[in-house]
């Protein structure tokens, strides 16, 4: 028809380009940590003022409502507080060491700087000392954590497959003929059963399966609440005592 305008066929072969844009948390991370990663001295420190902050909230949670509650301030929820105040700082202590953003960097990408609670820290991947598993089955979604431990006692809770298939590589026994001194420290740390069947190093029935799934989910359920009522004993004994 006159006047109807055609459109333009798209050109084989040319695509708009794309354009990607850096990751700037990562970016970030690795400022922080510097040309070296964060000095394990600094990241101990942290942690140990960590672990004081989180005494300090938890036993002012436990002991203040039960001093009002003996004094006569406050007549009902002391215990509810107590309760609270346990079940709160159980999982707080179980998040110091989770790592919630990481990056690899250096030499053969052998250090993981990543962010935790207690600020910005640096493990090194070449001298583990020792790797435990943390499991803990949700109904969605779970947690399925390695923890790992180096020699300068900086330690990270991290589930990213590039990590871990990285430490699986570097505990995985050398093919025949290939020498084995002056290997990395981490092939001889002290590797649990269940980290080592979640690396893929070790295999494991289906009984010892069906057990060991019986008992995260146990200890999903009654770990909370052992801390729970570990508060709520502890308010009542300094209020009524």
């Amino acid at each position: 028809m006159a006047g109807k305008k055609r459109r333009k066929k798209p050109q084989p072969g040319r695509r708009p380009a794309v354009v990607v844009e850096p990751d700037r948390r990562a970016a970030a991370l690795l400022a922080a940590a510097g040309p070296c990663g964060v000095p394990a001295e600094a990241s101990r420190r942290r942690l140990r003022i960590g672990y004081a902050v989180l005494g300090v909230a938890t036993a002012s949670g436990v002991v203040v409502p039960a001093l009002l509650e003996r004094a006569g301030a406050a007549h009902d929820g002391a215990q509810f507080a107590g309760a609270l105040t346990g079940l709160v700082g159980a999982c707080v202590l179980g998040f110091l060491h989770v790592a919630t953003r990481s990056v690899s960097h250096g030499p053969d990408l052998r250090w993981v700087t990543a962010r935790t609670l207690t600020g910005v820290r640096t493990l090194d991947l070449t001298a583990l000392v020792r790797i435990r598993r943390c499991r803990f089955p949700g109904r969605y979604r779970g947690w399925d954590d390695l923890w790992l431990i180096d020699a300068r006692g900086v330690s990270l809770r991290l589930d990213e497959p590039e990590v871990i298939a990285r430490v699986a590589a570097l505990l995985a026994p050398p093919h025949s003929g290939e020498p084995v001194a002056d290997g990395p420290a981490t092939a001889t740390a002290r590797v649990s059963h269940h980290a080592a069947v979640r690396l893929g190093l070790a295999t494991r029935s289906h009984l010892r399966r069906v057990a060991r799934g019986c008992f995260d989910w146990l200890l999903a359920i009654y770990l909370p609440g052992a801390a729970a009522l570990l508060g709520l004993l502890a308010t009542w004994l300094l209020a009524t005592v």
